[in-house]
């Protein structure tokens, strides 16, 4: 079996980063709010906890699988244990969830403006790519996984 790096167009953090420094400038030059104090701590607080556990645990499950979330290693294992038995990208899901949990516990509405954007990219330049690399290392392997597991969250 061919182990493969998988080629990507920009590093997950350095999008998710990117976008929200650029929506952090977006909003010195045009300050908008929308959420209440009582609601940014309680909801951004929950999403910031959530994003940290649910990243944590995926990065424990590769561990445990001896691969590595590192773009530039190869995979040795498909991961389908742990929060990857819910998504097939809860990395993703936690960065996602930290993202918004950020935005509205500062309050500032041009990243989740952005946030479509950042995961359209996500999609289309990261997962697709990842999934190409996972599909022609771990074939039919993969495909009943990909079949089986949503690529961001359960629907039902």
């Amino acid at each position: 079996m061919k182990k493969e790096t998988r080629e990507i167009l920009a590093p997950p953090p350095l999008v998710y980063g990117g976008a929200f420094a650029l929506g952090m400038y977006l909003d010195s030059w045009l300050p908008l709010r929308l959420f209440p104090r009582s609601f940014r701590t309680f909801v951004g607080g929950i999403l910031l906890g959530v994003g940290g556990a649910v990243g944590l645990l995926s990065l424990k499950a590769m561990r445990q699988a001896n691969t590595s979330p590192a773009h530039s290693e190869p995979t040795t294992t498909l991961v389908v244990e742990g929060p990857y038995r819910l998504s097939r990208n809860p990395i993703y899901v936690g960065m996602t969830a930290l993202y918004i949990g950020l935005s509205v516990l500062l309050n500032r509405i041009w990243p989740l403006a952005l946030l479509p954007v950042v995961l359209k990219f996500i999609n289309i330049g990261v997962i697709d790519q990842e999934e190409k690399v996972l599909e022609q290392q771990f074939g039919d392997e993969y495909r009943q996984y990909k079949e089986s597991v949503p690529r961001w969250l359960p629907t039902r």
